[in-house]
């Protein structure tokens, strides 16, 4: 399973042990597990070169329109290139753990008029309810849990007292 090992905000850091803000949320998975577009959009860096990369080691970062971008960081191999077109779903890089980094994760970004902006927020503005088609393919029980489905990997949180699913697609 997936699991938020540091969320957006305030942290303590896991290199330094100092109080620092962190941009986006890590996502603990194993090496090599595939990272997928979360939206259709053009890839502006595809850094497969520079396993330091600024400290993201190496990355993606991809424009979905005139406001929002998402960036993929930490990836032990980059598999799209800079000018790309990418459609949502699209495999675009593999989980690592180069940069500045303490096991294999994905960093995940999302960025909203330039501005890094909480991810957790960004995707639980949308609910199942929105897509009778994922409503089908998603729908398998009332746990509260979370759940990677495998042929899709699509991560949802599904809570006993609401009707709905937030989705988080990677």
């Amino acid at each position: 399973d997936f699991s938020i090992t540091s969320p957006f905000g305030y942290r303590t850091d896991p290199i330094t042990g100092e109080s620092s803000f962190h941009d986006g949320v890590d996502i603990a998975a194993p090496e090599s597990t595939a990272i997928l577009a979360a939206a259709d959009g053009v890839v502006v860096t595809a850094n497969r070169t520079d396993s330091w990369g600024g400290s993201y080691g190496y990355y993606v970062l991809i424009q979905h329109d005139e406001t929002y971008e998402t960036l993929y960081a930490h990836c032990s191999e980059v598999l799209v290139k800079a000018g790309q077109e990418v459609e949502q779903g699209d495999i675009i890089a593999l989980v690592g753990s180069t940069g500045n980094s303490t096991g294999n994760h994905l960093h995940f970004e999302v960025r909203e008029g330039g501005s890094k902006v909480d991810p957790m927020e960004f995707f639980q503005k949308k609910s199942l309810t929105e897509d009778a088609s994922l409503q089908k393919n998603l729908l398998i029980g009332h746990e509260h849990r979370w759940y990677s489905a495998a042929d899709n990997k699509v991560f949802y949180l599904q809570h006993r007292k609401c009707p709905y699913i937030e989705l988080f697609i990677l």
